[in-house]
């Protein structure tokens, strides 16, 4: 993913001379050729997020367009204060770009989880929040939403992955794609959505079982609302996320029910407490200690699809 955004910000910046790009000493192999392309719009400021974003906030203020890479977690939680009290509260264009969200990097361990990030991002309700499902995804979405009005928040995956069955019209134009029309219906984001897919047609091929899925890109309650619209008589939904349950995803489904008179039961599926047990591991393994590899899915919505739901424990 990180490899297609940057190729994407190297031919917008070609052709907009607003475009800068800062890094918090992060990217190596990855920045190259943005920084090779336009050494002066690229900044590497040092381990010094807050002031990278800063930097940004005068930048953006000059009329500038500013992305800041680093890890999700970095660039979420170590300059929040900066970003709250800069773009968020002045309105400005200033992109932050978070690579490995969720356990992208989960071999470093719980210092390296972004868990919080969406929640932190969320809480002002004035960030424009994006996650690409796919690598192929991150081009036209990034193409479509550069110019906002305001603060904006890119959730990447770290390593490339693809899906064929994802709409990219969809993704970019409406900010969410749905397959299939009938069954549980599975509502995720980012690079959860292959995993969501994965179980989905393994339940259609071993159990017989219908699974909807609908995959969000574009965080927003707008959307959020427009994507749940279709589910009215579905029984069960069921979120899944790379993120802490409260704040992500299911707190989005969560509040948009809330409203309805008559609405399906919710089932939320996230990261729980193994993640506080200090265990670091590859992101598949970490994923999979929470029930959250693909067969963990599958067995949790066929007993929600065969009415076993007093044995489905979710928050």
């Amino acid at each position: 993913m990180r490899d297609e955004f940057i190729a994407t910000l190297v031919s917008l910046a070609e052709a907009d001379q607003r475009v800068i790009l800062l890094t918090a000493d992060l990217g190596f192999s990855v920045l190259e050729p943005f920084a090779e392309r336009f050494p002066e719009r690229y900044f590497n400021v040092g381990v010094a997020e807050s002031n990278m974003v800063t930097i940004a906030t005068g930048l953006a203020r000059e009329g500038m367009l500013p992305f800041c890479y680093s890890i999700a977690a970095f660039v979420t939680m170590r300059c929040f204060e900066a970003f709250r009290d800069g773009p968020v509260l002045h309105d400005l264009p200033v992109r932050l770009v978070g690579v490995g969200g969720g356990v992208g990097y989960g071999v470093s361990g719980i210092t390296h989880f972004a868990i919080e990030d969406l929640a932190l991002m969320r809480s002002s309700g004035r960030v424009a929040i994006y996650a690409p499902p796919t690598s192929s995804a991150c081009g036209p979405i990034l193409r479509s939403s550069y110019l906002n009005d305001g603060p904006v928040y890119y959730r990447l995956g770290k390593d490339p992955i693809e899906d064929p069955r994802l709409d990219l019209v969809s993704l970019t134009n409406a900010g969410y794609c749905k397959l299939g029309n009938h069954g549980v219906a599975i509502v995720t984001y980012g690079r959860m959505a292959s995993a969501a897919l994965e179980a989905a047609q393994a339940l259609a091929e071993r159990a017989r079982i219908a699974v909807q899925c609908v995959v969000i890109s574009h965080l927003s309650s707008e959307v959020v609302r427009a994507a749940l619209e279709p589910l009215a008589d579905c029984e069960d939904i069921v979120t899944l996320e790379d993120h802490s349950v409260s704040g992500g995803i299911g707190s989005m489904v969560a509040e948009y029910l809330a409203t309805l008179p008559k609405h399906p039961r919710l089932h939320r599926l996230g990261l729980g407490s193994d993640v506080w047990s200090g265990l670091g591991g590859s992101e598949r393994r970490v994923l999979a200690r929470n029930g959250l590899a693909p067969p963990e899915i599958a067995e949790f919505v066929r007993r929600l699809a065969q009415g076993e739901r007093s044995l489905c424990s979710s928050a």
